[in-house]
């Protein structure tokens, strides 16, 4: 039931999360904190394909921000130039909000870059060596992190993003099917219906898709699993929402 699946879930974040500190601390880590922030983003997702999904996001997006950050203190070595800074912080989260449009990890790296302009080399009036090493314990510290987080969700409990797409696709038919008697009922008694009753499986579409997406790119490697399967369900109660609502504009306005 989905009620497991949440305490369950519950269960695995409250582990990766307490498995993180405790790694980062036993590696004599001045930052634990960053690996587990990581490992939280990272638990926001129930199922293997899209942990790994977001694992592989937060850590090319922060990584990449890290980079940019020690690359940054090298070559800006005033940090109580707060007007220099300023406008540094506001090329940074500019671009990273502009660029956000192409995908999440170019926010991440600008918030990366953020902190460790800000923390490693700006509050701590560090040197660039200094700098450096804060830039890559935080890059280490995050797939550390993304790691712990990612080995949990695989071997404890593991939810496949296949099987949920089953049982929404399942529910939706559901539906579908009572709408479809909606549908026919309304003809039967020569009445309107609204064209928007079915608007609310539109989102629920485009999820599918997208989950389809994700366990195909991700599971894959780790399952056998015949995605044909998948992907047909889709594409019928995609085809079969768009008859449905071409039936309800004949029986309003017909």
């Amino acid at each position: 039931s989905m009620s497991r699946i949440h305490v369950r879930h519950a269960l695995k974040t409250g582990l990766a999360c307490g498995l993180s500190y405790i790694v980062s601390t036993y590696l004599k880590s001045d930052y634990p904190v960053w690996a587990v922030i990581s490992t939280i983003v990272v638990m926001q997702r129930t199922s293997v394909a899209e942990s790994l999904q977001a694992s592989l996001l937060r850590f090319s997006g922060m990584a990449i921000g890290a980079i940019v950050g020690v690359s940054l203190s090298f070559v800006f070595v005033h940090p109580e130039n707060i007007w220099q800074i300023a406008m540094i912080l506001f090329g940074l989260n500019a671009a990273g909000a502009y660029f956000f449009q192409y995908g999440a990890r170019y926010m991440l790296a600008s918030i990366a870059a953020t902190i460790v302009l800000l923390v490693g080399h700006i509050q701590m009036r560090s040197t660039m060596p200094e700098a450096l090493e804060f830039g890559f314990t935080l890059i280490w510290e995050i797939a550390l992190g993304v790691g712990i987080a990612t080995l949990v969700s695989m071997l404890i409990w593991p939810i496949r993003l296949s099987d949920t797409l089953k049982k929404e696709i399942e529910r939706q038919f559901s539906l579908v099917a009572d709408h479809l008697l909606h549908i026919a009922s309304a003809y039967q008694d020569n009445r309107t219906i609204p064209t928007s009753e079915l608007m609310d499986l539109v989102p629920q579409l485009l999820r599918n898709r997208e989950r389809l997406t994700a366990a195909a790119e991700h599971e894959k490697y780790l399952y056998h699993e015949n995605y044909k399967e998948n992907n047909a369900r889709t594409i019928v109660i995609n085809r079969t929402v768009t008859v449905l609502r071409i039936l309800q504009v004949v029986l309003a306005y017909g």
